[in-house]
């Protein structure tokens, strides 16, 4: 019971200095040639031997959620892309949004009337009136 407890407690510690190692090396090689790849590859490989060690259902699962993770990310790069006509039209349309909410919260706060009282029983008596 003492070797698992210390392994469960070295795994997440253990990550946590690879992951940080690796955003190091992504910051010390940046510009150089390889220096993202090279991190990718190790994060992938590690990736890979921790989907190995998972067994059936939960290395599907795995399977799954890292194909949806990755399409979500290709997404994301997409849509960043301000040559698209996509990436324009959401960027018009959030603008739209953000302007129409503003404008809300300016009519709200310009209004001079009070705002109605809450409906109920009315206030609730301290505990000395119920003597």
């Amino acid at each position: 019971m003492r070797d698992l407890t210390k392994s469960i407690l070295s795994l997440p510690w253990t990550l946590t200095l690879f992951g940080m190692g690796q955003a190091a090396r992504l910051l010390l090689e940046r510009g150089e040639r390889g220096g993202a790849e090279s991190v990718t590859a190790a994060l992938d490989a590690v990736a890979r031997a921790a989907e190995g060690e998972l067994a059936e259902p939960w290395r599907s699962a795995c399977g799954l959620v890292s194909g949806v993770q990755r399409s979500v990310v290709d997404l994301a790069f997409d849509l960043a892309r301000p040559d698209l006509p996509l990436a324009t039209d959401l960027e018009r349309t959030a603008s739209d949004m953000l302007q129409a909410g503003i404008s809300a919260v300016r009519t709200a706060a310009s209004q001079d009337e009070p705002a109605p009282a809450p409906a109920g029983w009315g206030p609730i008596p301290d505990g000395e009136s119920w003597a």
